[in-house]
């Protein structure tokens, strides 16, 4: 009943609009019998194909369609992995760069966790944040996201990243700087996923955002080397020219944005590059971080 008491509402909405009561273009009037005609029609969710209800799916309705309400997606997931991407990593990490410690949460340890591999060479960037280990289901959406053109999943993938930065950030970076490819493999892929996310968390959180670093050269692939290797791989790969050094010396605290942190070794490359230029504090920003 409340299945069939929704959709009358829905159909009642969209003949309204079709008689003209609600002065609207023509656009939206196709946009709302589209809506209407789908949500009629079962959907199955990105990561486990399992169904998602009409009636769980429907978030608005066209009875107020001239807020523009038609621009607003419907989930492509069902509750149960809703849940899971929204939901930020319940393990300790280390409390600089991030690693998961494979230890649960215990509100009774207060004190500062540091991993054998930063207590025994501090790292040149100051603080690692991410939403997530990289595990299924984010692992899967985080390699659609970034090589099969999926910008439509940037809003589930900050999620659980915005909430841990609420809630454990009291002063937010002064800008978002996103980690920089070369412009052949933009070309490539046509964006460059950083700036996607660094554009998301910018609106979210009301921190500027600028591409103020550029990959001098297109480096031999990342995955599969060791820290050390990735660490040679990356060597004197970043620079900004004269008027965007100019721009960042004015900063004390930025942000580094990226979709995965597996090593650390682009975040500290970038962080030396960067404290060169004057600025005290780099942090960095991802979806998720990997297990070692």
């Amino acid at each position: 009943m409340k299945w069939f008491a929704r959709t009358r509402q829905e159909f009642l909405s969209f003949q309204s609009l079709k008689a003209g009561s609600i002065p609207v273009s023509r656009a939206l009037k196709k946009a709302a019998a589209h809506h209407w005609f789908s949500s009629l029609l079962p959907r199955h969710c990105e990561l486990c194909h399992g169904e998602i209800h009409p009636v769980d799916d429907t978030s608005q309705h066209y009875s107020n369609v001239s807020s523009n309400a038609c621009s607003k997606p419907r989930s492509m997931f069902c509750q149960f992995c809703q849940s899971a991407l929204q939901t930020p990593s319940n393990y300790r990490h280390c409390d600089q760069c991030d690693l998961p410690l494979h230890q649960k949460v215990d509100d009774s340890l207060v004190a500062d966790i540091y991993c054998g591999g930063c207590l025994q060479s501090a790292p040149a960037y100051d603080r690692i944040l991410c939403g997530h280990v990289f595990s299924h289901p984010v692992d899967t959406l985080i390699n659609r996201f970034k090589h099969q053109n999926g910008h439509y999943l940037v809003k589930d993938l900050t999620r659980a990243l915005i909430q841990r930065i609420q809630f454990e950030y009291f002063d937010y970076p002064q800008l978002i700087l996103p980690v920089p490819i070369h412009w052949t493999k933009r070309l490539q892929r046509g964006y460059n996923q950083s700036d996607l996310l660094a554009q998301e968390l910018s609106q979210q959180l009301g921190i500027p955002w600028q591409r103020l670093v550029r990959k001098a050269h297109r480096t031999s692939l990342q995955q599969g080397l060791k820290r050390k290797q990735r660490l040679r791989n990356l060597k004197h790969s970043f620079h900004s020219n004269a008027s965007a050094k100019a721009s960042l010396s004015k900063y004390d605290h930025v942000v580094l944005v990226d979709d995965v942190v597996t090593t650390g070794a682009t975040a500290e490359e970038l962080a030396k590059f960067l404290k060169t230029l004057g600025i005290r504090r780099v942090d960095v920003w991802a979806i998720a971080r990997t297990p070692k």
